[in-house]
C-alpha cells in the first residue's frame, strides 16, 4: 500500500467534493453481502453512489460525474505508468458513527485507488483513517490524498470522530492488463 499527496490541484479536488455532495446518495453500500437473493444484509451499510460501473464488455452505467472521474483515472494510470481496465468508480459517504468494516474489493490481479475528500482543514485527531489490515498499516485522512493498494487487501475506512462532517472516499477499481 502506498499513498500520495499533491497529485491533484486543490481546486480540482474541491470541485469533485462539492459535486459529490449534491448526490444522489443511496444506503446500498454493503460489505460481505450474505443474504439471498437480493444480498441486502452484510457487515456494514454506508451511503454510496455509483459514478461508473462496467456491467460487462458492452454495458456501462454512468452518472453526470463520470467524465471528470474518468479523466482522473486516466491521469492516475499515466502518472503511475499502469495499464488498467476500469471496472468501477464508486463513492462512499460517512458521518460520525458509520465506520466501515474490514473487507476486500477483489483479487490479487486487480488494483484500487482511493481518493479521500472532505475540503476542510482537519487536525489529525479528527479520525477518518484508512486502515489496511493485510499490510498492517493505516493512513491519516487528508483532503485530496490518493491511496493505492491491491484489491485483495483487507481494509476499511473510519468515519470522522466529530458529528456533521462528511467523509467522502472514491474508489477506482480496475483490473491489470498484461503487456
Amino acid at each position: 500500500m502506498k499513498y500520495y499527496d499533491d497529485i491533484l490541484d486543490k481546486r480540482f479536488a474541491d470541485e469533485l467534493y462539492y459535486n459529490l455532495l449534491g448526490g444522489p446518495w443511496f444506503a446500498d453500500n454493503i460489505a460481505h453481502r450474505k443474504t439471498f437473493p437480493y444480498r441486502e444484509k452484510g457487515s456494514h451499510l454506508l451511503m454510496g453512489t455509483n459514478i461508473f460501473r462496467r456491467e460487462n464488455n458492452y454495458i456501462t452505467k454512468t452518472s453526470n460525474l463520470t467524465p471528470a472521474f474518468i479523466s482522473l483515472f486516466e491521469h492516475l494510470c499515466k502518472y503511475f505508468n499502469l495499464n488498467l481496465y476500469l471496472i468501477q468508480i464508486y463513492a462512499n459517504l460517512q458521518f460520525f458513527g458509520s465506520d466501515g468494516t474490514f473487507h476486500r474489493d477483489g483479487e490479487d490481479n486487480e488494483q484500487v485507488f482511493i481518493l479521500l475528500l472532505c475540503n476542510e482543514i482537519l487536525d489529525k485527531k479528527i479520525g477518518g483513517q484508512f486502515i489496511n489490515e493485510t499490510r498492517d498499516s493505516s493512513v491519516d485522512f487528508r483532503h485530496g490524498r490518493i491511496i493505492e493498494f491491491k484489491a485483495s487487501d483487507s481494509h476499511k475506512g473510519l468515519a470522522f470522530n466529530k458529528p456533521y462532517i462528511p467523509r467522502i472516499s472514491v474508489k477506482f477499481y480496475a483490473k491489470k492488463i498484461d503487456g
